[in-house]
């Protein structure tokens, strides 16, 4: 990682981006720094497809990065398709918001901890000898089971956003979208290398796929990248 970075200092890209590449490979880690970092030597090579990709990477891993945000938003100026995402419900850009506060194994530690609380109320609830101690027992006890349940939500939805491979970069220069996953369908819209798109359904060497402004069709495996 630091010869990586010591290479992208001396302004030799395609050196970084080879090295943080092995490490990637050899040590089989997930680091957002490690995927920021790539991204920024392939935009720097215009390899925007690449670029896009693992930016992307990195804010599965860390969704408040607003460096990473910023470089993403550049690279998606750069290429051909430039699709405009149907607006998100406000109360699920803040779920997404909160849930990306911090990561699957946090959420699932606070959880423990509010199960472990709820616990001690129901303690203070069976063996308290006054009224009072028996209803703060109570109320603390379902107070905390909900707190409890909904850590455990949010770590449940935090690690399959950050680990389910249903999102892809198209990386084959120009894709015609078919209306079946077979060759001689009829084909739909373009796509070009660097658009995003959200996998829905698997057949063979086929994926259906949708935009993030609402069309979908099916293309090959080959054309496509998992984030």
């Amino acid at each position: 990682f630091t010869q990586g970075n010591q290479a992208f200092l001396k302004g030799d890209y395609k050196l970084a981006a080879t090295t943080y590449e092995e490490v990637l490979k050899s040590l089989q880690v997930k680091s957002p720094e490690l995927y920021y970092n790539l991204g920024n030597c392939y935009f720097k090579l215009t390899d925007f497809p690449n670029a896009i990709l693992n930016y992307e990477r990195a804010l599965k891993l860390n969704p408040h990065d607003e460096d990473v945000r910023f470089n993403l938003r550049l690279a998606n100026q750069r290429i051909e398709d430039k699709i405009e995402p149907v607006p998100e419900l406000f109360y699920y850009r803040w779920f997404k918001w909160l849930r990306g506060i911090m990561t699957s194994g946090a959420w699932a530690v606070w959880a423990l901890v509010f199960i472990g609380l709820a616990t001690l109320g129901i303690y203070l609830f069976v063996l308290g000898e006054r009224v009072l101690h028996k209803a703060i027992g109570f109320y603390a006890a379902i107070l905390l089971s909900g707190m409890g349940l909904l850590c455990f939500f949010m770590g449940w939805s935090r690690y399959n956003a950050t680990y389910a491979q249903n999102e892809a970069i198209v990386f084959s220069g120009s894709v015609s979208v078919k209306s079946a996953p077979v060759e001689n369908s009829t084909g739909l819209f373009l796509l070009h290398s660097g658009s995003k798109v959200k996998i829905y359904d698997t057949l063979d060497a086929w994926v259906k796929v949708r935009t993030f402004d609402g069309n979908e069709g099916w293309i090959l495996k080959s054309d496509i990248e998992i984030i």
